[in-house]
Order: C-alpha cells, then sequence, then structure tokens
C-alpha cells in the first residue's frame, strides 16, 4: 500500500510524514480526555501526577508489569491497600478509571476501590469483585443499595473499568462499553464518613482485599460521557 505503520503494542498506525516522529502518547496527561483531580501512573510510587493527592500506606502494593508504562501495583488481597488523603471523592459527582488483571475467584467481597459504602450506615460508594463479578455499591441514611454486573472479569486479562455517578443516577464501562446502569439515593450528600481507599475496604481493620493488579487510575470531578470513556478505553502510552 506504499505506507509505513508502527505498532504501539495494542494498535497499527500510519505514518503520514516522510520522517517519523515520536509518539506522545496520553497516559502521563492529568488532564485526559477532559479535567481530572488525580491520576496514578503507579510507576513503583504512588504519586499523583495531577500533583494534589499523593496515596500513601502502611501496606503499599508491590510492582508488577503495567498495562501502560513499566509498572502496575499488585495488591495481595491479605495486607495491602493504599488511601488518598484530604480525599478529592467526597462528591455526589464523580467518574473513576482504572484498569485491573486478576484470576482470583473469591466470592468474598475485592475493593477495587471505595470510599464506604458495603456496609450499612456507611456513606459511600464501593466498587468490588465477587467471583469475577463487578458489585457496585451505594450506601447511606437506611442501608445499601447493591447492583451487580452480567459477565466475570476474572480471567487474567486487563480489563478497563470506569464508573461515574451523579447524584444517584450511575453508569458502569467495561472496556468501553456500558455494562450497567442504574439509579441509587443512598449518597447523594456529597460527604463520605472514608478516606479513599484502593485495594481494600475503608475500615480501621483491613477486609475485603483484592488480590490481582491495577494500573493507570484516574479520577475525575465530573460524569464522564461515553465518548470520553471510550478515549480511555483507547488512550496510548509513549
Amino acid at each position: 500500500d506504499k505506507k509505513v505503520e508502527y505498532y504501539d503494542g495494542a494498535n497499527w498506525f500510519a505514518l503520514t510524514s516522510t520522517m517519523a516522529v515520536p509518539q506522545v502518547g496520553t497516559t502521563g496527561v492529568c488532564n485526559y480526555p477532559t479535567t481530572a483531580t488525580a491520576l496514578y501512573q503507579l510507576e513503583n510510587n504512588l504519586n499523583d501526577t495531577c500533583g494534589t493527592y499523593n496515596g500513601s500506606s502502611p501496606a503499599p502494593p508491590t510492582y508488577g508489569t503495567g498495562k501502560f508504562g513499566t509498572y502496575s501495583a499488585v495488591f495481595n488481597g491479605t495486607s495491602q491497600y493504599f488511601d488518598v488523603t484530604s480525599s478529592p471523592n467526597n462528591t455526589s459527582v464523580i467518574s473513576v478509571s482504572m484498569w485491573f488483571k486478576t484470576t482470583n475467584t473469591s466470592a468474598s467481597g475485592q475493593t477495587l476501590w471505595n470510599n464506604g459504602g458495603a456496609n450499612s450506615g456507611e456513606t459511600g460508594l464501593f466498587v468490588g469483585l465477587y467471583a469475577g463479578v463487578i458489585k457496585f455499591v451505594t450506601s447511606g441514611s437506611g442501608g445499601n443499595t447493591d447492583f451487580l454486573s452480567s459477565g466475570t472479569f476474572n480471567d487474567g486479562n486487563w480489563h478497563n473499568l470506569v464508573v461515574t455517578y451523579n447524584s444517584g443516577p450511575f453508569v458502569m464501562y467495561i472496556d468501553g462499553n456500558s455494562l450497567l446502569t442504574g439509579t441509587s439515593t443512598r449518597f447523594t450528600s456529597g460527604t463520605s464518613t472514608k478516606t479513599l481507599r484502593f485495594g481494600a475496604f475503608s475500615y480501621s481493620s483491613f477486609s475485603d482485599g483484592y488480590a490481582g493488579d491495577i494500573d493507570q487510575i484516574r479520577i475525575f470531578p465530573s460524569v464522564l460521557t461515553s465518548a470520553q470513556v471510550t478515549a480511555l478505553y483507547e488512550e496510548t502510552a509513549p
């Protein structure tokens, strides 16, 4: 076809110039595809690329081979997690995107992220895996509202998970596709009683630990559109 292409590990791209220019990629850009609150690339650290909400933990994850870049955070399911202090998630409008990979078949709760929300009276949101099925929980006055995805996602492959929440209505996307929609009014006040935590539930003692990899966490102070979710699923590394 008289053209030259390059492969970035996921897709082929035609070079449209006589000079091959290195591709910048999007994975290190804070405000991609729209204004963001935080970005955790998890490149052997818990730093926020946006610069405001670095993670911390007395039992941090280890690091393995990432979906993007060199590393991903690896959680052992029994003790490892990290918190985001001065939580950027205390709002009733939020979107969280991440890549995860696991083969764990446990039917116990495996927390991907939460700021409370899996226990009656604990105001907040919870997203986790139960035998590969994704559960989204909103909690507040009167108890919990639980939502379960169809399909299982503990197949050992990387999956992109995006959850958007807007004072009740929510959408869960997997690999760029809308998987679950619903409405819950349990958490609408905009205030969580717990800090934002990844890899375990937000209690004083460790519980509901996630066993697997997480990479490229993004937090947004808005509800992402389906086009923006697709952009996250298709983003590229340098």
